[in-house]
């Protein structure tokens, strides 16, 4: 859209100086330049008058339609803002539903449907520089949640993924070893109670996380297949380390090593 716009202000313009050409001869005309009158016939110069007017009829319309579109353009474009806001709101209202670890079931089906729902409205989004906000704010969000979804066994550990007891919904997650004991604690309990005017009912315990909410969070950490990686625009060093100096010293020592360096099952291979 913007391009047409552009397209057609060079069009206004080819045609306004059609329109001065035109009309410049026709005052020569008036005026009897003879300069003009020796290179001009009169059959040519009573078709000045038709070429004016036509000019001027097309540089309105041209500048109609170009009016039209900027108004569109801003149209798009204030939509679009509400859009990128409303995309910001689910993310992080997905991040903070989940932040904590929890496992409870009611949790992660509301984070899925806002994602999900957020996803949706991200699509609308045409305005192009939104669009490349709207990617970042699903990419920080997608940041967040591979360390919301991975926790340490012990202190000296490196980060694992959750085991699969955790969307059990059990407590004891983190110690439980066995699926089908798992399974058994996290299995709905049937709750026998009067039903009073006085309490409400009890909330049954115990309830594993829904299979598809589970799938349309893990779906979002992958990166879609026309993933367009920043990282891939990043050119590798060819400098030797031995001249670095500064921050960057003990960096480019490493890539010169790692390089040059295999290591495999604890040996090494130069």
């Amino acid at each position: 859209m913007v391009k047409t716009v552009i397209f057609i202000n060079f069009l206004i313009s080819i045609l306004g100086c059609c329109l001065l050409l035109a009309l410049s001869l026709a005052i020569s005309a008036i005026f009897d330049i003879q300069l003009v009158l020796n290179q001009l016939s009169t059959k040519n110069l009573n078709l000045l008058p038709g070429v004016a007017i036509a000019s001027a009829g097309l540089i309105a319309v041209l500048a109609y339609i170009r009016d039209r579109r900027n108004q569109n353009i801003s149209i798009v474009r204030k939509r679009d803002e509400v859009y990128l806001v409303q995309v910001r709101e689910a993310f992080d209202e997905v991040f903070e539903i989940l932040k904590d670890q929890n496992n409870e079931n009611v949790s992660w089906v509301r984070a899925s449907r806002l994602l999900l729902r957020g996803g949706d409205i991200k699509s609308k989004i045409l305005t192009p520089d939104m669009q490349e906000t709207s990617l970042l704010v699903e990419e920080k969000l997608r940041s967040k949640l591979h360390r919301v979804l991975e926790f340490k066994p012990d202190v000296d550990c490196a980060y694992e993924p959750l085991p699969p007891q955790f969307f059990y919904g059990i407590n004891d997650w983190k110690t439980e070893k066995y699926l089908d004991e798992a399974a058994r604690k996290g299995s709905s309990r049937i709750v026998v109670t009067n039903v009073t005017i006085d309490q409400n009912i009890p909330t049954p315990s115990g309830d594993a996380i829904s299979s598809k909410a589970v799938i349309a969070i893990y779906c979002f950490l992958e990166y879609p297949n026309n993933y367009d990686d920043p990282l891939n625009r990043v050119i590798d060093w060819d400098d030797d380390w031995i001249n670095s100096h500064g921050i960057s010293q003990g960096a480019k020592r490493y890539i010169y090593h790692k390089r040059n360096t295999l290591a495999v099952d604890g040996k090494l291979h130069k």
